[in-house]
C-alpha cells in the first residue's frame, strides 16, 4: 500500500484544529463583554458551530470564519487581542457601541481584512502603526472615538485603502505626505481633530478621490493649487465651524479651482483666503462646475464684485459668501436661480438691487444685512 496515501488527512479534518483556533478567538473577544443588554451574544455558546453566532459570517463549506458585524448592538467592555488571531477574517465592524481601551495592535496581524470599522465607541490611545500591514484594507472607520497622537505615516502604505475616516478624535500633528501613495483612494475625512501645518500636496495625487473633508482643525498656510486638479473631486470641506477651532488658510483661491468640474460642494467658510474680487479669489469659470450645489466661502478677506457667471449655474441650491467684504450690484440674473432654496449675502449691496431681485421664487432664507442704501 502507499505510504504517502496513507499519511493523507481529509481536508476537513486539517480544519477542525483552525477553527478551533477562531472559535477560542471569539470566546476570548465574548470574555471581555461587560455588557449585551440585547442579549445579542447569547447564541456564542461554545457547545454549537460558531456559524450559527450573532454577527458571524463564515467562508464556504463554513470552514472558516470570515467577517463579524456587531454594529448598533449597545454592546460595551474592551476589544479582545485575541481578534488579531482570526487570519481568515475579512470584514470587523464593532462600530456604533460602547467599547472602551485601546485598537489591539494585533490586528495589523490580519494580512485578509478589507474592512475595519470601530468607530463610534470610546476606544482611546494611539491608532497601531501595525495596520499598515493589513495590505487588502480597504476601508478603515476609526471616527468618532477619543484617540490621541498622531496619523501613522505608515497607513500610506495601504495599495488598496478606498475610504479613511479619522474624524471627531483628538489627533494632532500632519497630515502625512504619504497619503500621497494612495492611489485608489475616493474619500479622506479628518475632521473635528487638533491636525497642524498645511494640506501636503501629495495629495492632489489621489485622481479618483472624490470627497475631501479636513474642517475645524488647525491647518495653516497655502491649499496648494494643484489640489484644485482633482478632477473626480464633488466635495471639498475646509471650514472652522466650532469655537474650539479654527482654519488658517491664507492667500487667494488659485484658478485652478474650476478644474475640479464635478464639485457638488465647496466649503471654505471661516479661512483666511483673500483676493481682490471674487473674480480673483473663486474665478467666475467656476461656473463651469455644473453640478456644483452648495457654495460657502463665508467668513473670509474676499472682497470686489460677485461675478455674473455665478447666476448661471444651473443647479445651485446655497450660496453663502457672507461676512467678507463685496461691494456692488448682484449678477444681473441672480433673480433668475430658480432652484436657490437659501442665500446669505450680508454685503454692502445696493438696497436697489435687492428690491430688484427679491422676486427670487424657492428661497427660503436671504439674509442682506450691511446693506449700503
Amino acid at each position: 500500500m502507499d505510504t504517502v496515501h496513507q499519511l493523507q488527512i481529509p481536508q476537513h479534518q486539517l480544519q477542525i484544529p483552525q477553527q478551533q483556533g477562531d472559535k477560542q478567538a471569539l470566546i476570548a473577544f465574548k470574555s471581555l463583554i461587560t455588557a449585551d443588554p440585547l442579549m445579542s451574544l447569547a447564541s456564542w455558546d461554545y457547545s454549537s458551530h460558531f456559524h450559527n453566532w450573532t454577527g458571524v459570517a463564515c467562508g464556504p463549506k463554513l470552514q472558516r470564519f470570515r467577517g463579524l458585524n456587531l454594529t448598533q448592538l449597545s454592546l460595551a467592555g474592551t476589544i479582545a487581542p485575541q481578534l488579531g488571531n482570526l487570519s481568515f477574517i475579512t470584514i470587523l465592524n464593532l462600530s456604533v457601541n460602547s467599547f472602551q481601551g485601546v485598537i489591539p495592535s494585533g490586528l495589523g496581524n490580519l494580512e485578509r481584512l478589507e474592512i475595519l470599522n470601530v468607530s463610534n465607541n470610546l476606544l482611546g490611545g494611539r491608532i497601531p502603526d501595525g495596520l499598515s500591514n493589513c495590505s487588502k484594507l480597504r476601508n478603515l472607520a476609526l471616527d468618532h472615538n477619543y484617540l490621541i497622537g498622531t496619523v501613522p505615516t505608515e497607513l500610506g502604505s495601504l495599495p488598496e485603502l478606498l475610504r479613511l475616516y479619522l474624524g471627531s478624535n483628538t489627533l494632532k500633528g500632519t497630515i502625512p505626505s504619504s497619503f500621497g501613495n494612495l492611489t485608489s483612494m475616493v474619500e479622506i475625512v479628518m475632521s473635528y481633530n487638533y491636525l497642524s501645518g498645511e494640506v501636503p500636496s501629495t495629495i492632489s495625487m489621489l485622481k479618483y478621490l472624490k470627497n475631501l473633508r479636513f474642517p475645524v482643525n488647525y491647518l495653516t498656510g497655502e491649499f496648494h493649487p494643484s489640489l484644485y486638479n482633482l478632477t473626480a473631486l464633488d466635495f471639498l470641506a475646509l471650514p472652522f465651524n466650532n469655537l474650539t477651532a479654527n482654519n488658517f488658510f491664507t492667500g487667494p483661491l488659485p484658478d485652478s479651482f474650476p478644474n475640479a468640474s464635478k464639485f457638488e460642494s465647496v466649503e471654505l467658510s471661516s479661512n483666511n483666503f483673500s483676493g481682490t474680487n471674487l473674480e480673483g479669489g473663486i474665478p467666475s469659470s467656476l461656473a463651469n462646475c455644473n453640478q456644483l450645489v452648495f457654495i460657502d466661502v463665508a467668513r473670509n478677506n474676499l472682497r470686489g464684485i460677485i461675478p455674473q457667471e455665478i447666476s448661471g449655474m444651473p443647479s445651485i441650491l446655497s450660496f453663502n459668501v457672507s461676512y467678507n467684504s463685496f461691494i456692488g450690484p448682484l449678477p444681473e440674473n441672480f433673480g433668475n436661480m430658480s432652484h436657490l432654496v437659501r442665500t446669505e449675502i450680508l454685503q454692502q449691496i445696493l438696497w436697489s438691487d435687492f428690491r430688484q431681485h427679491r422676486q427670487l421664487f424657492g428661497i427660503e432664507h436671504y439674509l442682506l444685512s450691511r446693506i449700503f442704501f
